[in-house]
């Protein structure tokens, strides 16, 4: 299932290898915008990928015109966006899913993981520090996703599977690796 998370890093990985070119940050995001909206089409537009296209988008022009950035605002522009064009989308259960995950890990991650981050300075060996922060982060946006996506997952399909927590601390980081070295 192709996901926010997946554009993301699409578009992180173009980002960066412009920038490496020393065109300049501004221009290499607009240029970014171009492989955004390529991996829209790719992998269908589905809602998800939908969504988080708009906010990486809105996410590129900030940059482009130096303002501030705002995840939740950028959140809800890109689901007036979707319903502007297709009112029925709002009853789409993938694009609530994804929404209301999306508004989970705004909300939550940023917060719990600062806090963690703190704490976790105190380790010396910068190795496990990182492998313990990363696997921490993992769980926590795992966590907010999932508070806020609970309640639809269990009107939609009355079940929800609690191995979502250890599936993604294990896929994550091996679907980025793979999208990574697939797009190399």
């Amino acid at each position: 299932c192709v996901s926010g998370y997946h554009l993301s890093l699409w578009s992180l990985l173009c980002y960066e290898l412009l920038r490496k070119t020393r065109i300049g940050n501004k221009f290499a995001s607009l240029i970014t915008v171009i492989p955004v909206i390529l991996f829209m089409f790719i992998s269908g537009m589905t809602y998800s990928v939908i969504r988080a296209g708009i906010m990486t988008i809105i996410y590129l022009f900030s940059n482009v015109f130096m303002r501030k950035r705002d995840s939740l605002n950028s959140l809800g522009f890109a689901l007036m966006l979707i319903a502007v064009f297709n009112p029925f989308a709002m009853g789409s259960a993938s694009l609530q899913l994804s929404a209301l995950a999306t508004a989970g890990i705004i909300f939550y991650s940023e917060f719990l993981v600062s806090s963690f981050e703190d704490k976790i300075k105190k380790i010396n060996i910068k190795c496990l520090r990182k492998f313990l922060f990363n696997i921490f982060s993992i769980f926590m946006i795992t966590l907010s996703a999932t508070a806020f996506t609970l309640p639809v997952s269990l009107t939609l399909y009355n079940r929800f599977n609690f191995m979502v927590f250890a599936a993604n601390i294990i896929a994550v980081p091996v679907s980025g690796l793979c999208m990574i070295l697939c797009a190399i």
